[in-house]
């Protein structure tokens, strides 16, 4: 069940650090509590957020409410206020300090931090100093905030949110509206669709040239993730490109042209000819490539060979087992026996742990 609430948030229950999970109990404005589950890089007693998530029971601990994404705004009682200022997450400033700084700016407190952070020196203990250390605290908490809701703005759940701003931190506005692309490059778990829907909200171009740049590392890393691929033919990875850019770029030549030679440039790609073919592969992976193969080469020479008879074995093994190599498998087997290295690569069910017994 869908659902928004907004009220204060009334007890931490859990935080993680690294990835923001939290657990909290919120007293909502119609006088019920319910307990939220989401991720909020940092969340205090006493903040006022408004919530949108789903609604599910957990056995354990009851009616929860999953959020998928949130507003915050200031407190403006009492009682938010001091909770908000003394939750720790301000520095310098526990509930002593934060009664008295109410007791002097009541419902004005935060725009007296915001806004002319001197003043907080008329409150008894606090100094020129721990009011700019108050100042600044409270302008790094909004800033988060600000950021956060911004990805939000473009229809990213609050996790994904919290883990782009935990790389970027205050750059995330500035980082996302110069090149959303950045994303499919820096943020586990971002790939070209989220960053184009995200671009796209924005009004780029369809044949701008980041979305093609974009398009192209996209589809070299899923044919390496995906298929195995360290490298694609160039018309293959056009056509591929094409589908998820909704675009012919068989009419667009000279833009290719000039996005791979940007992108060879940087160096980002590497491109070379197989059988007169022309091919394109992430630069990492064909430099692992080329090292493996180097490796492999050096292994298999000097490796010492053994002199066995190879036919007689594999005839036995086939015998005791009842089973009967084709052509590729016994190739492989005979290869471990009498050569250096052998690279045994395969999907499965094609052999290779019986080949493997064998040898």
């Amino acid at each position: 069940m869908e659902l928004s609430v907004k009220g204060t948030v009334a007890n931490i229950v859990y935080h993680n650090e690294e990835n923001g999970y939290t657990v909290f109990s919120l007293d909502c404005t119609d006088g019920s509590d319910i307990i939220c589950v989401g991720n909020f890089p940092t969340l205090s007693v006493g903040a006022v957020l408004t919530l949108h998530g789903k609604v599910a029971v957990h056995n354990r601990y009851g009616e929860q409410l999953a959020v998928d994404s949130y507003t915050m705004s200031d407190p403006t009682s009492r009682a938010g206020i001091v909770k908000y200022l003394s939750s720790g997450l301000i520095k310098g400033v526990g509930e002593v300090t934060a009664n008295n700084i109410y007791e002097k700016f009541g419902e004005d407190t935060f725009g007296v931090i915001e806004n002319n952070p001197m003043l907080l020196v008329k409150v008894k203990g606090i100094s020129q100093k721990k009011a700019m250390d108050i100042a600044n605290s409270v302008a790094e908490l909004k800033s988060m905030q600000q950021q956060i809701m911004f990805l939000q703005g473009y229809g990213l759940t609050t996790n994904l949110a919290v883990k782009i701003y935990n790389i970027y931190k205050d750059e995330t506005k500035n980082t996302v509206l110069d090149n959303p692309y950045k994303l499919i490059d820096d943020i586990d778990g971002v790939g070209f669709l989220t960053a184009d829907k995200i671009a796209q909200s924005m009004g780029v171009e369809p044949l701008s040239g980041f979305r093609v740049r974009a398009a192209i590392i996209y589809q070299l890393r899923e044919a390496a993730d995906k298929q195995g691929n360290t490298y694609l033919p160039l018309d293959v990875l056009m056509a591929a490109c094409g589908n998820i850019l909704s675009v012919d770029l068989a009419e667009h030549g000279q833009l290719v042209e000039d996005t791979i030679t940007k992108l060879v440039l940087e160096p980002t790609i590497k491109t070379f000819e197989i059988d007169n073919e022309r091919c394109v592969s992430l630069i990492r992976y064909f430099k692992l490539e080329k090292s493996v193969a180097s490796r492999l080469v050096e292994l298999n020479a000097d490796a010492k060979r053994i002199a066995i008879d190879a036919e007689t074995l594999i005839a036995e093994f086939e015998r005791v087992h009842n089973i009967q190599f084709h052509k590729g498998q016994l190739g492989a087997v005979k290869s471990a026996l009498i050569t250096g290295v052998t690279v045994i690569t395969g999907g499965p069910g094609t052999g290779k742990t019986t080949i493997i017994k064998c040898i």
